[in-house]
């Protein structure tokens, strides 16, 4: 994904927002990167879970940017009524927290969260905040997301691109305590 480029005031190189190194595959972080036309290097401008979007650079070379730092947690609320009201925080993850799906008895939620430096499943106990890391990817040619509990509640099923060149996801299982990855 990427959100736009600009020339270097020399013309000698461009400035672009791309997820080139992200593994979120859903709200992908968009850093800075810049490419030198005369050889193809490209150096990483910026780092970190900060997303810069649109970037322009002035006559100086100054690099303008929006500039967005998306924070996201998991929360639970009644769908009887005002929920602002009644909303309780699940999750307080330093990192963006998406897709989560309850567990078949409501006791638990399984995210994806990139909160550790790479997307990972994560599972939450609603009532007593406890979490535990399912996955342990560190990789950063992997992706992983889309989890799904089992009926029975003692299964997890969700994409990764692990063992698949070009982020080609696969199916995979792993038991809600994390272990038997498969």
């Amino acid at each position: 994904m990427m959100s736009g480029f600009a020339w270097l005031p020399d013309s000698t190189g461009i400035v672009y927002s791309s997820s080139r190194d992200s593994t979120m595959p859903y709200l992908p972080t968009l850093g800075l990167w810049q490419v030198t036309l005369s050889d193809g290097t490209v150096r990483r401008v910026t780092s970190g879970e900060t997303s810069y979007m649109t970037p322009d650079i002035s006559k100086s070379g100054a690099i303008l940017v929006s500039r967005m730092k998306l924070q996201t947690d998991i929360w639970k609320f009644p769908v009887d009524g005002p929920p602002t009201r009644r909303a309780v925080r699940v999750t307080r993850q330093t990192g963006q927290v998406l897709t989560p799906t309850a567990s078949p008895d409501g006791k638990e939620v399984a995210f994806l969260s990139d909160s550790g430096g790479h997307a990972n499943l994560w599972v939450v106990n609603t009532e007593s905040g406890g979490l535990r890391q399912i996955t342990h990817e560190r990789d950063p040619s992997v992706a992983v997301g889309v989890p799904q509990w089992s009926p029975d509640g003692r299964t997890i099923v969700f994409v990764s691109s692990r063992g698949n060149p070009g982020l080609q996801f696969g199916v995979w299982l792993v038991d809600s305590d994390g272990s038997t990855l498969r």
